[in-house]
């Protein structure tokens, strides 16, 4: 029967081949597929290259089997089940069985309680505890074995505690071994009982105020006050009702036309780490400068004979000025500060100022009428207000130490009183102003100022005037010093008072 079958095929053939006329002399494999353990495979099916006919079909391939690994296995211990893992294909990676659990083996308790000691009169003792020989794991916590009473004394170091000092309970300690049984406690000191605060300085919106200082009425300890931060301002109309502050910025003719920050980003005023360098020159009215602004030091440029700028130095335009509480000093060295703002009529500083610069500040400012040199200021500069012609007197702190050379020359001043706390009138300081009466202080001890315009006062007047320059001579130095320049010329007198 399958003799007569594959006689049958082979006739099949021949006719088909003889039916299509080729002989198919040159065949190829095609869509062989190699089995995996996922997937069967085929051996291809054989194709003509003359006609492209299949000449013959391929078989099918059984799939590989898996080959098989373990994985996730863990022995067991005391405390935890073991796993016998799970059986996963290494080629294709798929599960193939889950794994079993192993029991857990149990601890083995030691033979000897871990941590025992007796007790004595200063601590107590401990039964121990039962731990596992294998892992270490404590099975059973030992018990406390109360220790040996002491025989306490009586404390040592007590000290009551006062106002001004911490008390202390006192030490007990064990009068048969000495071991210290309990220490002592602090005892905090009683409270102070104060009186009334002193030196205490209320805050408002200009400056800082102050809580006071306090002293015991039973030890005399003093306890030190503490700064109270300023109050802050309150506007209506861009003016502060309780000090007169205005807004910062740029005010022309009362109206706020740019304000602080405007001034800034448009480059009017170059503002660096709270320092107010340099204002533009085109500004005019009045420049309010905003509470930022902690400093005003100007430029320092690299010229040998003219090595700073002001930082407000020929502003033209601008008529006043005002500077916040938060500035208390202004011009670093020699820094022109103010020097040619020839409309600048006055400069109003809100804060408690310590220095205005030791240069010429003010100078060639022609128009300044007058002037409030803040109280804190220590030391007027060389040239501060040369060529101020039409500022006429000047109120001066006393502060004030120091007027430095050519303070006033050539300014308009007319009259001037030195304080007490003035010790030196350098060179020059009133030099060419119209100055008839100088009042000075026991305090005065270099008048070299003074001495020179009294000279420029005998030499630029007729012999014949009667020159009458009162001198408040207030110490026995000045009062001699008056005397003898009586004595060098009878045209010149000298009223004492």
């Amino acid at each position: 029967m399958k003799r007569a079958l594959l006689v049958l095929m082979l006739a099949g053939l021949v006719l088909l081949l003889t039916g299509c006329g080729c002989k198919h002399s040159e065949t190829e494999l095609v869509n062989a597929v190699a089995s995996t353990c996922t997937v069967e495979g085929y051996t291809g099916d054989t194709v003509c290259l003359e006609c492209g006919k299949t000449v013959a079909k391929g078989k099918i391939i059984e799939m590989l089997p898996h080959t098989e690994e373990i994985v996730n296995e863990w022995e067991p211990t005391c405390t935890e089940e073991g796993y016998t893992g799970d059986t996963l294909c290494s080629t294709c990676g798929k599960f193939l069985a889950t794994g079993e659990a192993i029991p857990a083996t149990g601890h083995t308790e030691e033979e000897q309680p871990y941590g025992r000691r007796e007790p004595t009169c200063t601590e107590a003792g401990y039964t121990g505890d039962i731990c596992c020989a294998d892992c270490g794991e404590v099975l059973r916590e030992g018990e406390r074995i109360e220790k040996l009473e002491h025989v306490p004394g009586e404390p040592q170091g007590a000290k009551e505690a006062t106002c001004s000092s911490y008390g202390y309970t006192g030490d007990v300690f064990c009068t048969v071994g000495g071991e210290m049984i309990a220490m002592g406690e602090s005892i905090e000191p009683l409270a102070h009982t104060y009186g009334e605060p002193s030196n205490a300085v209320e805050a408002t919106c200009l400056r800082e105020g102050y809580s006071g200082d306090r002293t015991c009425l039973v030890c005399g300890e003093t306890s030190m006050g503490s700064p109270v931060p300023a109050q802050p301002h309150e506007y209506e109309e861009n003016t502060c009702v309780h000090c007169g502050w205005r807004v910062s910025g740029l005010y022309v003719e009362g109206k706020l036309e740019l304000t602080w920050q405007q001034l800034k980003d448009s480059g009017y005023v170059e503002v660096e780490e709270h320092a107010l360098l340099n204002c533009s020159d085109n500004l005019m009215g009045t420049l309010v400068v905003d509470e930022e602004i902690t400093s005003i030091p100007g430029y320092i440029k690299a010229d040998l004979f003219d090595p700073y700028i002001g930082t407000f130095e020929n502003m033209s335009a601008i008529e006043y000025i005002w500077l916040p509480r938060t500035v208390t000093a202004y011009g670093v060295d020699y820094s022109p500060t103010f020097a040619g703002c020839s409309k600048l009529r006055d400069v109003i500083a809100f804060g408690e100022m310590t220095e205005m610069g030791a240069g010429d500040v003010f100078a060639n400012c022609s128009s300044l009428e007058k002037f409030e040199i803040p109280y804190g200021t220590k030391v007027i500069g060389k040239f501060c207000f040369f060529n101020c012609s039409r500022i006429k007197k000047l109120d001066i702190p006393d502060t004030v130490q120091v007027i430095g050379d050519a303070a006033f020359v050539q300014s308009g001043i007319t009259e001037i009183t030195l304080p007490e706390g003035v010790i030196d009138v350098d060179l020059d300081a009133f030099g060419d102003t119209a100055i008839k009466e100088v009042v000075l202080p026991s305090s005065v001890t270099n008048l070299t100022g003074v001495i020179r315009q009294i000279l420029y006062i005998m030499t630029s007047m007729p012999e014949s005037a009667a020159i009458m320059c009162r001198m408040r001579v207030l110490s026995t130095l000045t009062r001699r010093l008056a005397t003898l320049m009586s004595f060098i010329t009878s045209s010149f007198t000298i009223s004492l008072r």
